[in-house]
């Protein structure tokens, strides 16, 4: 599974006020596209969340590095983050994202 989505700024006011407060899934990107960061929406408010990413203050990875976001409403977002993990694993050798700290693939 990856989120069928366009990618969109991450300093773009408009974009970021037209994401739903739902739960679900998102991946960050660098200027050339490549995934850095894949997260969820824990508190089950994707605007929330990634307006905290657009203001990053404490990932200095995140803060550096990402430029665009994509995201998916899901009301699974345990599961489908653990699976976003495990594509992109699988494509980078069982390496997990440079900005991300955590593997959740891993955890129950």
């Amino acid at each position: 599974m990856t989120i069928a989505a366009t990618w969109y700024h991450l300093d773009d006011p408009d974009a970021l006020r037209e994401i739903p407060k739902r739960a679900g899934v998102y991946e960050l990107a660098d200027r050339n596209d490549t995934i850095i960061y894949i997260g969820r929406a824990k508190g089950g408010n994707l605007r929330n969340r990634l307006r905290t990413h657009a203001n990053e203050r404490v990932n200095e990875c995140i803060r550096e590095k990402a430029v665009y976001f994509r995201y998916m409403v899901t009301k699974a977002h345990r599961r489908e983050e653990k699976t976003l993990f495990s594509v992109y694993k699988a494509k980078h050798g069982g390496k997990i994202p440079p900005c991300n700290t955590i593997d959740p693939s891993l955890q129950r």
